[in-house]
């Protein structure tokens, strides 16, 4: 698997995690950009296509293709892509999304091919077991009861834009859930690849578990695949 999380930040904020994305999916790429994660209306599509072109050309990638919905697209059509950018916005509404139209299963499938998978805050969060640590910051809107994630991150759930202020948050949720959580500041990301996770970027990247927390090593290897 070649997984990229970030932690919810800008794109200056997130630049190390960006780049190990550029670098594993190169630059004659063909990237699919999913911000399904709102509503789109015509103005947010065009800022959108803004932010993820000024974002990826900056390393390079010019081929990026936009999906605002996944009702006109078959789970199939995703294969045709070298890599996946899995936008934010409310967890809920993109976990809906992503099984209403039948995309969870082919998007674990995609990852196992090892081909570079990007979650950005909530695209992040979905890639971990259960995206119940959203709770704290997004609303259930579209009544899921049955929360759990992709599973691609080690058995672990993925907790964004994380402060040193949500620690008993962090905790509380282990203790109700049972479930460990990886916590990411906006300053940084994860890499999750056959293995191993480490931490990208400047933030400290936290696994937490019953036990406690441990920090997580750092991937120093950007720029050198």
């Amino acid at each position: 698997m070649k997984i990229i999380l970030g932690g919810g930040g800008t794109a200056a904020q997130e630049a190390p995690v960006l780049a190990l994305f550029a670098d594993l999916v190169g630059r004659d790429a063909r990237v699919l950009y999913l911000p399904i994660a709102a509503e789109v209306t015509i103005k947010l599509a065009q800022e959108y296509t803004q932010w993820i072109t000024d974002t990826l050309g900056g390393f390079g990638i010019l081929s990026i293709d936009m999906w605002t919905s996944l009702a006109d697209h078959r789970p199939s059509e995703i294969d045709l892509f070298d890599g996946l950018f899995i936008g934010g916005g409310n967890t809920f509404q993109l976990l809906h999304q992503i099984r209403a139209y039948g995309f969870d299963d082919p998007l674990i499938e995609y990852a196992k091919q090892s081909k570079p998978l990007y979650g950005g805050s909530a695209g992040a969060i979905l890639l971990g077991k259960d995206i119940g640590t959203s709770l704290y910051f997004d609303q259930n809107l579209v009544g899921l009861s049955d929360t759990s994630g992709l599973d691609l991150c080690g058995g672990a759930c993925i907790w964004c834009h994380f402060s040193d202020e949500q620690t008993d948050q962090i905790n509380s949720y282990i203790l109700s859930t049972g479930h460990d959580v990886i916590s990411l500041p906006e300053t940084a990301g994860l890499y999750v690849t056959e293995g191993r996770m480490v931490a990208l970027g400047k933030g400290i990247v936290y696994h937490w578990s019953k036990s406690g927390k441990a920090t997580l090593p750092k991937f120093s290897n950007v720029g050198k695949l």
